[in-house]
């Protein structure tokens, strides 16, 4: 990889994009594109398998790339690897579409887990919250073990 002022040293940062004029600007900001999208899961998976962070920023209402982000990261910690997974386009979840009529003086944060895994299962996006809430109690059941 070319060493280049805009990813840190000692970084590598790959992108997934849909079309070759987007990859040429991924190359141009240092990183290394990867062509594909969303529903190539196994591809998601594999470079998720050898990344130590995730930024998942397409969407937050497809479930399945971020399933295969899951696979990525469950496969990676099978072979000790641990990786951070930053999920982003989802607040709507917090979103109940009253139109303020139900105001509440509710703060969320993010740092809380059980403040986020407490929103209802109905909520918008909350496949995509459950199946990593799902993915996280079975990766904590298997450091436990």
């Amino acid at each position: 990889m070319t060493t280049n002022k805009k990813v840190p040293k000692g970084y590598q940062i790959t992108g997934l994009v849909r079309r070759q004029s987007h990859a040429e600007g991924i190359t141009s900001s240092g990183a290394a594109p990867v062509l594909g999208d969303l529903n190539n899961s196994s591809l998601i998976s594999h470079h998720v398998q050898q990344s130590g962070i995730i930024f998942h920023t397409a969407t937050a209402d497809h479930l399945p790339s971020v399933l295969a982000v899951l696979d990525g990261i469950k496969a990676g910690a099978q072979e000790g690897k641990e990786t951070i997974f930053i999920h982003t386009s989802g607040t709507s979840v917090l979103e109940d579409r009253a139109m303020g009529a139900f105001k509440s003086n509710k703060i969320y944060h993010d740092n809380d887990p059980i403040e986020i895994d407490s929103a209802a299962d109905s909520a918008p996006n909350r496949e995509i919250d459950l199946a990593i809430i799902k993915a996280r109690k079975e990766l904590e059941g298997r450091r436990r073990s």
